[in-house]
């Protein structure tokens, strides 16, 4: 299938390649055309791993990256996390489930904040799961607050489209989880979308930009461009 990775396809994350690399994976499919003009320019990508949590573990890993390079960023990023644990908290999301799904990522970034050197190779299983659940609560809770402004866009009850589509691990992301998770998270990030023939950018968020991510049906992977 294309875009997986045989390497090592039980990493959350894939090591960073050029995607000379990666092209003949495409050959074939309807998106050879746009993905050998993307790799024309230079880029590189990681592969994420495909168990339908690609989108927040590719989001996860470019938060990630981004405390390392800004200490800006950090200290805006752990006050971030503080306001969100709150407000589940305030909608009675029970304090316990926050602190256990919170802990790896908030533990990680104090981490980083007291100069330690993290290696990204070394986070574990836990760690993207768990942070990845997380995520999905601040979706879920973000949507919840504003249902009003999405439930027009739901074919169903926005409680029941959280607790079966968005809170479940596994459950594929679309339009709306993107758009929530760059409001809540007050940071922005580019979706590059293969197309038949081109490539098209969607930019999700207004904050801070912390990079793009990769689209092909059903599958995000992290992307790297000159320009971010």
């Amino acid at each position: 299938m294309f875009g997986d990775y045989s390497e090592d396809s039980q990493r959350a994350i894939g090591p960073l390649v050029d995607l000379t690399m990666t092209l003949e994976r495409y050959r074939g499919t309807p998106f050879y055309a746009a993905f050998l003009q993307l790799s024309k320019s230079n880029a590189k990508k990681r592969a994420v791993k495909r168990n339908g949590d690609c989108f927040y573990l590719s989001v996860i890993f470019l938060i990630l990256e981004e405390s390392h390079s800004s200490t800006e960023f950090l200290t805006d990023l752990k006050n971030t996390l503080e306001r969100l644990n709150r407000s589940l908290e305030e909608s009675h999301v029970d304090k316990f489930v926050i602190e256990e799904f919170s802990s790896p990522i908030i533990s990680l970034v104090a981490e980083i904040s007291s100069g330690a050197s993290v290696s990204f190779d070394e986070i574990d299983d836990l760690f993207w799961s768990y942070t990845s659940l997380y995520f999905r609560m601040i979706v879920s809770h973000h949507i919840k607050k504003h249902k009003e402004a999405f439930k027009n866009f739901l074919e169903e009850d926005v409680e029941v489209y959280c607790r079966e589509q968005i809170e479940v691990p596994g459950c594929h992301t679309g339009e709306i989880e993107m758009a929530s998770l760059a409001l809540s998270l007050e940071l922005s990030f580019d979706v590059v979308w293969l197309e038949q023939n081109a490539t098209s950018v969607h930019t999700k968020g207004t904050g801070r930009k912390i990079g793009s991510l990769l689209y092909t049906p059903g599958h995000f992977e992290i992307l790297y461009r000159d320009n971010k």
